[in-house]
């Protein structure tokens, strides 16, 4: 599967402070070699595999998913969870 990832995606930086984390996370998307990563929390960067255009899999077994505006910049991401979906919002 070929899939076009932008600029913006492939340098995101984004963290959760939801009630349900004991702390905040941070998830690092970052592009290599015409691959994407993830990496939470300097766990280490994990390639990631697209399901399709917005949905990856591979984040230490769990998914990705990024939402965008109408221009393609990135608004959030949910990192999906057995237990429930983690939003993140991009760093600002």
């Amino acid at each position: 599967m070929s899939i076009e990832i932008s600029d913006a995606i492939s340098r995101l930086e984004v963290t959760n402070e939801l009630a349900r984390c004991s702390r905040p996370l941070t998830v690092e998307i970052s592009l290599s070699d015409g691959r994407l990563y993830g990496d939470m929390d300097g766990r280490g960067k994990e390639p990631l595999v697209a399901q399709s255009q917005t949905l990856f899999s591979g984040l230490y077994g769990l998914g990705v998913e990024f939402f965008t505006d109408s221009q393609g910049a990135p608004t959030h991401l949910f990192v999906k969870h057995v237990s429930g979906d983690y939003k993140f919002a991009p760093r600002r």
